[in-house]
């Protein structure tokens, strides 16, 4: 795995983790906007939308879900 890919994955999961990404780019120490253009470029670079974002709320795609039987 790349370092890119990585950050991307680590972005991602804190995005997830802390449930949207004001509190996400705190925790990691870098301004929102950089955090959603790196999950835009997660997001481009699978060809998959991850995260379902309105100002309000943010959720899981079906894409990003797991499926049962995944471990």
């Amino acid at each position: 795995m790349r370092g890119g890919d990585h950050a991307e994955l680590k972005a991602f999961a804190t995005v997830v983790t802390h449930g949207g990404f004001a509190h996400a780019a705190e925790g990691l120490r870098i301004p929102a906007s950089t955090l959603c253009q790196t999950i835009r470029q997660l997001e481009a670079r699978l060809g998959l939308r991850l995260l379902n974002r309105t100002t309000r709320s943010l959720s899981l795609t079906g894409a990003a879900r797991p499926r049962s039987g995944d471990s």
